[in-house]
C-alpha cells in the first residue's frame, strides 16, 4: 500500500523513523470509494459525480462543518465547488486530504 520512504522523525529527536506514504491513483480511488460508501451508509448527501456536502465531508475527515466553512473563507485547504447554492467536496480530494494528514502526523 503506497511507497514508503523513511525519514528521521523530528518529534523523537532523530531516534525513530517517520514513514511517508505516496498513494497511487488507484489507492486514492479505492479510498474515495470507501468514503462514499460510508457516507451513503449514514444517509449522507452524495452527487452522481462523487461529491458530498459539508456535513458528509466533515464526517469523512473528522472535523466540524464550521471548520470547513472557516477554511473556505481563508482561501481553502481543501478543494470545493458550489453548485445550486450547495458547497460540495469530491471524495477523491477528501481521500487525498486524509492521506496527507496521516503522512504529516494528523496535522
Amino acid at each position: 500500500m503506497g511507497t514508503a520512504a523513511h525519514h528521521i522523525c523530528p518529534h523523537c529527536q532523530g531516534t525513530g523513523l517517520l514513514e511517508r506514504f505516496s498513494l497511487s491513483d488507484a489507492e486514492i480511488a479505492a479510498a474515495a470509494d470507501g468514503l462514499r460508501h460510508a457516507i451513503a451508509a449514514i444517509g449522507g448527501f452524495i452527487t452522481l459525480d462523487g461529491r458530498t456536502d459539508d456535513r458528509g465531508a466533515a464526517l469523512a475527515i473528522g472535523l466540524k462543518p464550521k471548520t470547513l466553512a472557516n477554511w473556505r473563507s481563508e482561501g481553502g485547504r481543501l478543494p470545493w465547488v458550489k453548485r445550486r447554492g450547495r458547497v460540495l467536496y469530491a471524495f477523491a480530494d477528501l481521500a487525498r486530504f486524509i492521506a496527507e494528514s496521516d503522512r504529516q502526523g494528523g496535522k
